[in-house]
């Protein structure tokens, strides 16, 4: 295991509307612009004025946070261009998802629990402009997927399945698979049951022993005001829907309350009462080059989980965030950290899955 390890001092402050903060004491200050504005919530095509360039090559793991500096003055853009969904089935189950760039350097990635794939609308245009094909993947429930009631449709093991039937439906022999939050689960999943699939795994924020306690804290009350009160929380979809769409980061957080609520509930039971990660014997056997992104102070996701599951990967390495705001508001490190680890990923001159199975 490797781990990068990060220290700042400086104070950044950018001038803008919103502000994201973390216990290092940072503040940043972000811009938005928000002129256009999109009606539609489930399958939207987005139009932008930002525009996406990809960090110059530099070999993996070669910006520690602190060589950085002050951070950038820079505007965050408010939206890029994602394309419209499309869908296949498989064993009866609708799948979403979406495609940037091209090429035999193929990427998956998921979204975080109850969210979709539009929290990538930065980061997929900027991993397809360094020449790689990005695969965004909308799991049951989420997104532009269907979105059935029944708890049994829903279990991270068969998120896992969901993403090597895409892989099948889009002929790709490999790929990197990797996600936040859930989509980090996701990606062990997918790694355990096809690992000649899997190319490297890119986990960001994982939720492994350490954080089932405080996940079903914040999740299981959720179920609950579900379950007690769907009137109540079938207005508060409705009236959230009646919103704007504006900024990408700001539709991220009012698209968990523009969900179907029967269809969240059924997602949370479903994954509740199943596994949440693979157990440890299977996350040892994982043979890929993975990265593995922790955040400090993220009672959630705890930066336990993201250091045990390095030092359970034989070829994972740890690379530590200052918060979990920063790939969203300043992602031009991280960005970096990812576009070298995929460099050395394709880089290798045979197949680097193949020995997990």
């Amino acid at each position: 295991m490797e781990t990068a390890g990060l220290t700042d001092s400086a104070t950044d402050s950018v001038s803008a509307t919103a502000t994201v903060s973390d216990s290092d004491s940072d503040s940043v200050s972000v811009s938005v612009s928000a002129s256009d504005s999109v009606s539609d919530s489930d399958s939207d095509s987005d139009s932008a004025s930002a525009s996406v360039s990809a960090a110059p090559p530099r070999p993996f793991g070669s910006l520690p946070f602190a060589e950085v500096g002050p951070l950038p003055q820079w505007r965050m853009p408010s939206r890029s261009p994602l394309p419209t969904p499309k869908t296949f089935d498989f064993a009866g189950r609708r799948i979403a998802y979406r495609e940037l760039g091209s090429g035999p350097r193929v990427i998956v990635l998921v979204h975080g629990l109850l969210m979709d794939v539009r929290m990538f609308t930065v980061l997929a245009p900027t991993l397809a402009a360094a020449g790689n094909r990005v695969i965004l993947a909308d799991m049951l429930g989420h997104g532009a997927s269907a979105q059935p009631h029944d708890m049994a449709d829903y279990s991270m093991p068969q998120f896992g399945r969901d993403v090597i039937a895409l892989l099948d439906h889009l002929g790709v022999q490999q790929a990197v698979v990797g996600g936040t939050s859930l989509g980090a689960n996701v990606a062990l999943e997918a790694a355990v049951h096809a690992p000649e699939r899997v190319r490297g795994l890119f986990v960001e924020m994982p939720v492994l022993e350490s954080g089932i306690a405080a996940a079903g804290a914040v999740f299981v009350p959720l179920a609950l005001a579900l379950r007690v009160n769907p009137l109540g929380m079938g207005l508060m979809a409705q009236l959230a829907r009646l919103v704007p769409r504006t900024h990408w980061i700001v539709d991220m957080g009012l698209d968990t309350l523009r969900r179907d609520p029967k269809a969240s509930l059924a997602v949370l039971d479903g994954l509740t009462f199943g596994r949440i990660a693979p157990p440890r014997e299977l996350r040892r056997a994982l043979r890929q080059p993975a990265l593995i992104v922790g955040h400090a102070a993220d009672p959630i996701h705890p930066f336990a989980d993201a250091g045990k599951l390095a030092d359970e990967m034989p070829r994972g390495r740890l690379l530590t965030a200052r918060s979990a705001a920063e790939w969203r508001v300043i992602p031009k490190r991280l960005d970096g950290e990812l576009c070298a680890f995929l460099d050395m990923v394709w880089g290798q001159p045979q197949s680097v899955a193949k020995a997990a199975s």
